[in-house]
């Protein structure tokens, strides 16, 4: 497989985490550390998809917290959708 296909696999692993829940940060942190060294553009995608992930988990524990103020029941939809249109 080329680079740009693994690039690729990173960013849409994101995916798996709204299938399973766990897997947005680690389904591309996991491919990014095997293939980093081997291939510089996914080096780069993985680093964005990694970053961008911890961003949306961030930005999700805000919203949670702020359902509190009853301001998070309106952002956590927000989010998860933003989340599932950027990845």
């Amino acid at each position: 497989m080329d680079q740009r296909n693994w690039a690729m696999f990173t960013h849409l692993s994101a995916l798996l985490g709204l299938i399973t829940g766990v897997g947005f940060i680690l389904g591309p942190l996991v491919l990014w550390l095997i293939k980093k060294d081997q291939m510089p553009q996914v080096n780069e995608a993985g680093k964005e998809a990694v970053n961008f992930q911890l961003t949306m988990l961030i930005a999700f524990l805000v919203s949670w917290v702020l359902v509190f103020l009853l301001i998070g029941f309106l952002l956590i939809p927000l989010v998860v959708l933003f989340d599932v249109v950027m990845s």
